[in-house]
């Protein structure tokens, strides 16, 4: 990954700023990225396993945004907070939880009865939002 990140940074039309966005198993290359490689922003969704990096949080020095839905068997409720605690002393750190049933990969369309699109273009809006302020 920070190969990725250096040759992304080297090439004419790259201002410099990297952010890593990670969809389900992806999810912790954000935080992982966001600890280690030096990285503008960090974003997630659906993020699975992002539990088992949190050891990284106390070396994140860049805005992190967490999206989920409140009924992701990936990562249940508990890990959740979990996580929301761990990122507690971090200053821009955000979690966002979609309510109403929203599922594991309720980000892709393509993902049947999980898609989620009210829940996915919040998603999106936070994240632009996020992205444009770095």
């Amino acid at each position: 990954m920070a190969d990725v990140i250096n040759d992304l940074r080297a090439q004419s039309h790259c201002n410099g700023k990297i952010a890593v966005m990670g969809f389900c198993y992806g999810g912790p290359f954000a935080l992982v990225a966001a600890a280690k490689c030096g990285i503008q922003a960090g974003l997630s969704y659906h993020g699975s396993f992002v539990q088992d990096h949190l050891a990284a949080v106390p070396d994140v020095a860049c805005p992190l945004s967490f999206h989920w839905g409140d009924n992701d068997n990936a990562a249940p409720l508990d890990v959740i907070e979990q996580v929301k605690r761990s990122f507690s002393a971090l200053d821009n750190a955000e979690i966002f939880l979609y309510e109403g049933g929203v599922g594991h990969g309720y980000m892709l369309p393509g993902h049947g009865d999980a898609y989620n699109e009210a829940a996915a273009e919040l998603s999106w809006k936070r994240s632009l939002e996020l992205l444009h302020s770095i």
